[in-house]
């Protein structure tokens, strides 16, 4: 039974057909299977067409189709500005490439572009210029060296010099020197000023490696112990000097 003849039956039972109309249609049913297979059919209704004969056919179909064109005076509608349709899709596909390439090149720059080292030590005198221990500590100094010198230990160090000689007030960069591309030495002039106007420059080097894709400090030279220097001219690096 097909899933037409299924479903005329669910719906006549969904109706609450009566038993003789069920019957009836059940009779029906056979009568019309039997008139089917009574039909005589093509072979192409049968088995499908060949191959052949259905190029043929298409053939036909073409060839009359162009008769039909030609007597009617009749042509297939035409494209207008294709040139112009294909010089928009070029200069389309060829600035979108662009932009591509250029959006891509612009993307790994970024990524590949190595920050400066003096940028680092800026930041760091920055925040010792303005009492801020904590962000200099943190931010700034590498890993390891921020273990070995706690915060604690570094905040004390950073009080004890400022109460000596006065916090720092200035700070010069002096010499760069570069013995590998992951370690970096900068030489500063730094400048304390006690409350008495009373200036005290001396050199600190600090020595920054490169870690994690950015500079860190992993030396901190004299920054906790200047030191005035024998013999030294009023003004010169680690004398005191008054104005």
């Amino acid at each position: 039974m097909s899933e037409f003849d299924r479903r005329r039956l669910a719906e006549a039972r969904s109706q609450r057909a009566t038993p003789e109309e069920l019957r009836e249609a059940t009779q029906r049913y056979k009568e019309l299977q039997e008139e089917l297979r009574q039909l005589n059919l093509n072979p192409e209704a049968r088995h499908g067409e060949e191959r052949l004969d259905r190029y043929e056919r298409e053939m036909r179909l073409q060839t009359m189709r162009e008769e039909f064109q030609i007597a009617a005076d009749v042509h297939p509608p035409r494209l207008k500005n294709t040139w112009m349709l294909a010089l928009v899709m070029t200069v389309s596909s060829f600035l979108m490439c662009a932009f591509c390439a250029g959006g891509t090149y612009y993307g790994l720059t970024l990524l590949n572009q190595k920050p400066a080292a003096v940028d680092t030590g800026s930041s760091f005198w920055s925040a010792m210029s303005a009492k801020d221990y904590q962000s200099a500590h943190d931010a700034d100094l590498a890993p390891v060296l921020g273990i070995q010198l706690t915060f604690t230990a570094f905040d004390t160090q950073a009080k004890q010099v400022d109460a000596q000689y006065g916090p720092v007030t200035g700070y010069a960069l002096l010499k760069q020197d570069t013995p590998s591309a992951t370690n970096v030495t900068l030489t500063y002039t730094v400048t304390r000023t006690s409350g008495t106007n009373h200036k005290f420059t001396y050199p600190v080097v600090l020595t920054l490696q490169f870690i994690q894709n950015a500079w860190k400090i992993s030396d901190i030279g004299a920054l906790f112990t200047p030191a005035p220097t024998p013999g030294g001219t009023p003004g010169a690096y680690g004398t005191p000097a008054t104005k």
